[in-house]
């Protein structure tokens, strides 16, 4: 059974159960995961800054409120309740401007992370060497993204429990999509996009070089360009830029929609296949996006796969 804890001052103050409504949408590219619930009935809660949502004894969501609203019908009322997970609170909060000289992990943490909410990280100890800048503007979010992309070479990801993974998104399961011996879905899509995929980068690795690194697509084949520039002699881009901007491509130029009956929101970055009737046995895919829906039609979720990253030579 689902259960909505509301608090205020990190105190539960209310806990509801039986929505009318519940969404939930993860997605590897947005750093915060989002929800959606509405309740008939419900007291004022006005004051509720904070939720976590339980499946039983599990928690599958934390996270800040950003909206309350109430629609008042004849004769009930109807509350909405959006919220983001804890990301939003690094996304939300610009950091102090500060310089530092070598940043490790744990001072990343502690001034960047544990003040806003995040009591617990995952990632081994690592320190940035060099000099890293921030300036005013910078978002507490985009310190712990540039420091994750060059020391751990991967964006952070914060879980729904509530940690931050610093060395990036981690699903150690493998799924079978398949109407007789998987998990069933009602509908499938298949969507090649050649328009999103880069095939050749050109980097600058000194301030007075030439753009003479050539970064390729292994995947690229016949006579369509599609070619990018990137300034690496700038000390904050990270030298695994060019391949980063090439992979993402080809994640993009293929991708697969399922909808799926049920919840499965625990399948963010998971290895996945297909076996269908029609288009075949799919493989060498991951789960890049999830959306949940919880309604008076039934129980669905949106599944969106992605292929798998290939090597890319420099």
């Amino acid at each position: 059974m689902l259960k909505f804890l509301l608090k205020n001052n990190n105190e539960v103050f209310a806990t509801l159960v039986n929505p009318i409504a519940f969404s939930m949408n993860m997605d590897e590219d947005i750093p915060a995961d989002d929800i959606s619930v509405s309740f008939v009935g419900c007291k004022d809660v006005s004051n509720a800054e904070n939720i976590d949502v339980y499946n039983d004894d599990v928690l599958i969501f934390t996270g800040i409120i950003d909206e309350i609203q109430r629609f008042a019908g004849k004769s009930e009322v109807v509350t909405r309740i959006v919220a983001r997970s804890l990301a939003a609170a690094l996304l939300d909060n610009e950091s102090k401007p500060v310089s530092y000289s070598e940043l490790s992990t744990s001072v990343l943490f502690m001034n960047h992370i544990r003040p806003y909410g995040i009591e617990k990280y995952i990632g081994e100890e690592r320190t940035l060497f060099g000099s890293l800048n921030i300036s005013k503007g910078t978002t507490n979010w985009q310190v712990a993204q540039n420091f994750c992309v060059q020391v751990y070479g991967s964006m952070p990801r914060v879980e729904p429990d509530g940690r931050i993974c610093l060395n990036g998104l981690q699903n150690e399961k493998s799924v079978l999509f398949s109407v007789d011996n998987g998990i069933k879905y009602n509908s499938i899509k298949e969507n090649t996009k050649p328009c999103k995929m880069i095939t050749k980068v050109y980097s600058k690795l000194t301030e007075d070089g030439d753009y003479s690194a050539v970064t390729e697509n292994p995947s690229a084949t016949g006579n369509v360009r599609r070619e990018r520039y990137i300034d690496a002699s700038n000390p904050y881009v990270p030298l695994t830029l060019a391949e980063s901007v090439i992979k993402n491509s080809m994640r993009n130029s293929y991708v697969i929609t399922l909808r799926c009956f049920g919840r499965l929101t625990d399948l963010l970055g998971a290895k996945a296949e297909i076996h269908d009737k029609v288009l075949g046995e799919l493989k060498d895919l991951y789960v890049s996006s999830l959306f949940y829906s919880l309604s008076s039609y039934g129980e669905y979720t949106t599944v969106t796969l992605k292929r798998r990253e290939e090597n890319v030579d420099t």
